[in-house]
């Protein structure tokens, strides 16, 4: 059974709780991945590219849930979501540190997005399993 959203409810409430469960997913997998860098020597090269692979994570996440949430629309929904997070984790990163926004920070934007257009999708395709 699909729940279908109706024209009177607003589109902003599944996209913002799904993306604070997102944004909570990825900070659970850049814990564990922390833990693994305590217990393990992996060389510093690998910092980025497993923080970009919690993130992309998080936004399939959210993406999926956003798209439950909603019944319809999943490729719009999980790219808002996606969206969201990335405007999330990119103010929370300037407020911490004088970054500047250049190629890597646009390219990790986009990978966002499409995490939660791919979450998206596979919210609003997947079916409920039949007993």
């Amino acid at each position: 059974m699909r729940t279908e959203r109706t024209s009177s409810s607003s589109p902003f409430k599944p996209i913002v709780v799904s993306s604070l469960i997102g944004i909570l997913c990825i900070a659970l997998v850049l814990a564990g991945i922390s833990l693994l860098f305590t217990i393990q020597d992996i060389p510093h090269a690998a910092v980025e590219p497993l923080a970009l692979l919690a993130s992309g994570l998080g936004c399939i996440m959210a993406g999926f849930l956003c798209a439950k949430l909603n019944g319809k629309n999943g490729l719009i929904m999980g790219c808002a979501c996606g969206l969201f997070i990335f405007g999330v984790i990119l103010i929370a990163g300037y407020m911490a540190v004088d970054g500047q926004f250049n190629l890597s920070t646009l390219f990790k934007g986009i990978i966002f997005i499409l995490c939660g257009a791919i979450g998206g999708v596979l919210g609003v395709n997947t079916r409920p399993a039949v007993k």
